[in-house]
């Protein structure tokens, strides 16, 4: 799937049980939050990655390491971003212990 290629419309839900039957007959896909990041990680990589940095330096004291940061990643499913991370932190990656 390619995002450049589709119009996206970002809809946020404050309740986390819409499921993707509900936007049948439309061209909505629901994502977790997750797949949604792995998918933009996907697509322009080095944008994503340039946020990332650009964000952990606006907050001077980020509260998660570089390790840590890596970690959460993975736990909470982004595994392509936590990798890539990992590879240019230097850090390890759970995802692959």
């Amino acid at each position: 799937m390619h995002l450049r290629e589709q119009e996206l419309i970002h809809l946020h839900w404050t309740r986390p049980n819409f499921p993707q039957h509900a936007f049948k007959g439309t061209q909505v896909t629901r994502y977790s939050m997750s797949a949604y990041l792995d998918l933009l990680y996907e697509e322009d990589p080095e944008t994503v990655l340039k946020v990332v940095e650009v964000s952990r330096k606006k907050l001077k004291a980020p509260k998660l390491s570089r390790p840590e940061y890596v970690a959460v990643l993975a736990k909470n499913g982004c595994v392509g971003l936590a990798a890539e991370l990992a590879r240019l932190w230097r850090v390890p990656c759970p995802v692959f212990l």
